[in-house]
Parts: structure tokens; C-alpha cells; sequence
């Protein structure tokens, strides 16, 4: 079983520590799931770049499956390719948070109300402790988020269609990337926990309809903080991954 990541270090030190885990998968498919979530989590922000050498050597690979992975990656629309170079993070943009939130909300109101009534109590019982931990234990929008993601999976997995459950945990994660990308979740962080105990009590009265709703709605004030929070950015700062390892270690040397 491979164990899961954590958010802490640069990347070299990341890709590094994935590479080592002994899975089955190809050096190809690890570094196209590292820089994706790598990318989704924020650690690379939107016009850095991402030269072929340099995360060749991150990954102690060579530039073929790092070319192959950033192929696969401007596939799912999180990467820009630069000819012979490599490529850049992808921006940002009004008419892809408008689109990731339509059909998000329609695949999750899908699946919530088919769910419901098939939560087992241990399930329900999971939820709650997800939320008291959202409350009293996160401090970083990362932290937030995941368990957010957590608490959502919970619920939607319940629906019994694993092909459903792998679409929208796609576009939950790119999702993801623009709450935590734009400063949203101090000022909301309150709002959006009312908002999973609402789900959570109808979930406990097995009203689906009631759930659904509440999601759909969950969705939609989401979409409408981030669509205010878009405007407030200027553009990224460009930069590249060794830039970024060296920024990271500096970081953590001014507090020691």
C-alpha cells in the first residue's frame, strides 16, 4: 500500500519520496499524478514554469516520461506546452470556474440523492468527526480542503456508481485549486462549515432531496465567493521549479 504524500518540503524532496514507493506504476503515470497534484494543491501556481531538465532531475528520471506527463497533463487543461522547453502551469480563468462549478454541481446533486438512503451509520458517524476536525484542528487552506474532500467522498461514494464517484472527484479537485489559490477560505471558512452540517443532519433524516438541495446550494455560494475572490488577483509571479525548491528551503532555514 503505498503511503500517502505529505505537503511538506520542495518538490525534489516530494517527487522523490513518491518514486521510492514500492507500487506498481510506471515512472510515467508517478510523475504525471505528483505534478497534478502538485499543481491542484497550489505548491505550483499558475505561469510557473516547468522546464523538462529540471524536473528531470526532481524526479531522477530522464526527460521522456516528464515530456510524457506534461503531454498528458495540457490534456486535462493544467498545463500550457512550450515547444522543446517543457510547458507552463496553466491560469485561471472566469469561464473555467464557470464550467468546473455547472457540471460539478450537476454530477454531486446526482449523486447525493441517490446516496442518502444508503449511508450506513459508521459512514454518518465518519462525517461528523470530519467536521469537528474541520473546525478545531485545520489552519491552512490545504488542511481545510482536504478534509472537505474527504467529507464530500464519504457521501458521494455511498451512490454505488464508481463511475460517477471518479468524475467528480476530478472536478472537485479542480475545484480545489481555486479555493485554495484565491485567499477564499479565511474569510468563508465559517460559512462553508455551516453549509456540511446542514448536508450532514439531512443526511441523517435519509432525505435525499433535502441533501441534494442543500448541495446544490453549497455549490452555487461556493462558485459566487470564488467568482468575487477572481478579480481581487493580479497576475502570478512566473517562476521556476528551481526557483521554487530554493524559496522553500530558505524558508525553512529563517525558522529554525
Amino acid at each position: 500500500m503505498a503511503r500517502k504524500l505529505e505537503g511538506r518540503g520542495n518538490l525534489g524532496e516530494r517527487a522523490a519520496a513518491v518514486l521510492e514507493e514500492p507500487v506498481n506504476r510506471t515512472t510515467t503515470s508517478a510523475v504525471t499524478n505528483q505534478l497534478r497534484r502538485e499543481i491542484l494543491s497550489g505548491r505550483l501556481k499558475p505561469g510557473q514554469k516547468l522546464r523538462q531538465d529540471e524536473l528531470a532531475a526532481a524526479f531522477n528520471t530522464s526527460r521522456i516520461p516528464v515530456r510524457e506527463a506534461l503531454i498528458a497533463l495540457a490534456s486535462e487543461g493544467l498545463v500550457m506546452l512550450q515547444a522543446n522547453r517543457g510547458g507552463v502551469v496553466a491560469g485561471m480563468s472566469h469561464e473555467e470556474l464557470e464550467e468546473i462549478h455547472g457540471i460539478g454541481q450537476a454530477l454531486e446533486v446526482l449523486a447525493v440523492e441517490r446516496a442518502v438512503p444508503q449511508l450506513l451509520p459508521k459512514e454518518l458517524e465518519e462525517m461528523e468527526y470530519i467536521l469537528v476536525s474541520m473546525r478545531r484542528r485545520t489552519t491552512t487552506a490545504e488542511e481545510w480542503y482536504e478534509l472537505n474532500h474527504r467529507f464530500h467522498f464519504l457521501l458521494v461514494r455511498a451512490c454505488g456508481w464508481p463511475m460517477l464517484v471518479r468524475l467528480i472527484e476530478r472536478w472537485r479537485e479542480h475545484m480545489g485549486r481555486y479555493i485554495t489559490g484565491f485567499g477564499a477560505f479565511g474569510a468563508n471558512r465559517k460559512l462553508w462549515d455551516k453549509e456540511h452540517q446542514s448536508i450532514l443532519e439531512a443526511c441523517r433524516r435519509r432525505n435525499g432531496r433535502s441533501a441534494a438541495k442543500l448541495v446544490r446550494e453549497h455549490w452555487r455560494k461556493s462558485y459566487e465567493v470564488l467568482e468575487r475572490s477572481f478579480g481581487s488577483l493580479g497576475e502570478p509571479k512566473t517562476e521556476t521549479v528551481s526557483e521554487t525548491s530554493t524559496r522553500a528551503r530558505r524558508t525553512r532555514k529563517n525558522k529554525r
